[in-house]
């Protein structure tokens, strides 16, 4: 038992500053992810407008929509992707435009997805702007579990999180049956 005990107090000492891992302060990169978290695909699915495989076709320049603190103002990005299939719901015009805030994909456990020709899987709902026929946002506001990168049949999910972890084990073509037989 003492021998147990001296091995931990050694391992704490000789743990270096680089070793430990803390929490950093003030603005960073990233967006914490807002919106509802869901269990299992097919409540995501539920409450998802619009599920489409698409080609990243244009991402607009950045506009500041609120500057209350002209030193950190908020940007949305338009994205503008071409649907090549639809899983559920419909883009009658075949391409839509996603709304998103330009940090929620910047920083530490995400992956940047808005780049031209990159293949996605998008989970998406209607935008709430009046007036804005085919804009979308992420489906209810989730950028953790609604945004994948694909490579063929490989999913690769753009955020760390349980359910996108799991949609990313899963293949394109079993995961399009899965979405499409959802109740």
């Amino acid at each position: 038992m003492l021998i147990a005990a001296g091995a931990t107090a050694a391992g704490i000492i000789l743990t270096s500053d680089a070793d430990r891992v803390t929490t950093p302060q003030g603005p960073q990169g990233g967006f914490a992810a807002s919106g509802p978290r869901y269990e299992s695909l097919p409540e995501l699915t539920a409450k998802t407008d619009l599920v489409v495989v698409g080609t990243i076709e244009e991402v607009l320049p950045p506009k500041v929509i609120e500057a209350e603190d002209p030193e950190y103002p908020t940007r949305e990005i338009d994205t503008v992707v071409r649907v090549d299939e639809v899983l559920k719901g419909s883009a009658p015009s075949g391409v839509v435009t996603i709304k998103t805030l330009e940090l929620e994909f910047g920083g530490p456990g995400r992956e940047e997805w808005r780049e031209p020709g990159q293949r996605v899987l998008l989970f998406l709902s209607p935008s709430r702007e009046p007036k804005t026929p085919g804009v979308h946002i992420l489906a209810n506001t989730n950028s953790s579990q609604t945004v994948y990168v694909l490579d063929g049949e490989d999913i690769r999910a753009t955020v760390g999180d349980p359910l996108s972890e799991r949609i990313a084990a899963s293949s394109l073509t079993a995961l399009s049956e899965a979405v499409r037989t959802a109740p």
